[in-house]
């Protein structure tokens, strides 16, 4: 870095400003408005902390309830693939080749992002089945009511 751009650097840094070029400068707005994020996020991170002990059981209930839509998920997703043909150089291949791979990555990302919007009303009927199953198995179950087990969750959540 060359002596006067070094020296406008160190006036612009005096002068509060963050970038070299005028049309670079950061607004005070996001930055007051990610201030305020952080701040609630915080709160929230203290709020969860101090409440650990009375958590467990929610906390129990809502992985219970992502566990059992993710392995519903996976399961649709496995069985998927067992229709495709078994032909695992073409896999390789498709991964290998970099356009090649892209290429399918983006038509999936395309083909389940019309699928959520177009059956938006299907998909979210699925997940609220699913969610619903898997709370009433959690529920059949139980929170833990081991302390041991009790403490395992109260120090994951803090």
């Amino acid at each position: 870095m060359s002596r006067p751009v070094c020296f406008e650097w160190h006036l612009r840094f005096r002068s509060d400003k963050m970038a070299m070029k005028d049309e670079e400068s950061t607004n005070p707005e996001i930055v007051d408005s990610m201030d305020q994020m952080k701040l609630a996020m915080f709160l929230s991170g203290l709020v969860m902390f101090c409440l650990a002990p009375r958590l467990s059981s929610l906390f129990f209930y809502l992985c219970g309830i992502i566990v059992g839509i993710s392995t519903s998920l996976l399961l649709l997703f496995y069985l998927v693939h067992k229709m495709l043909p078994k032909s695992r150089l073409l896999y390789g291949l498709a991964l290998g080749c970099s356009t090649l791979g892209i290429f399918v990555f983006h038509s999936l990302w395309q083909y389940v992002h019309s699928i959520i919007f177009e059956y938006s009303n299907q998909v979210l009927t699925y997940i609220l089945v699913t969610g619903l199953v898997s709370f009433v198995m959690c529920y059949r179950m139980g929170p833990p009511t081991d302390p041991r087990s009790r403490n395992i969750i109260k120090w994951t959540i803090q």
